[in-house]
């Protein structure tokens, strides 16, 4: 496993309580997605939140059991900022930056 709090490592009942809300949040989001493909259809698409919320929920599925790609699932939270405006325009900003924070990491680095 990664690395996580002490109590989560040391404990199998809340090491197994943590895959199991794990497990039923994807299920949830999975659902989700596939209810607004429904019902968008090719629409779907047009929206990047939604493609968003398609590659976190397949990539999800696809290292379900990688350990080290489970922080990946940590993607899935800013899905959750996508149905508040003003945590949608703050993520939103952040992710406009992303090339030029990539440059400033590389000249850092």
């Amino acid at each position: 496993m990664g690395r996580t709090f002490d109590f989560v490592t040391k404990s199998e009942k809340v090491t197994t309580m943590f895959e199991w809300v794990d497990f039923i949040l994807l299920i949830t989001f999975t659902a989700e997605v596939s209810l607004n493909l429904f019902v968008y259809q090719l629409e779907f698409f047009k929206d990047s939140w939604l493609k968003f919320d398609l590659v976190s929920i397949v990539t999800s599925w696809a290292f379900a059991g990688v350990t080290i790609l489970r922080a990946f699932r940590m993607f899935r939270a800013f899905r959750l900022f996508a149905r508040i405006g003003s945590l949608k325009k703050i993520i939103s900003a952040l992710m406009s930056t992303g090339n030029q924070m990539a440059a400033i990491m590389l000249v850092l680095a």
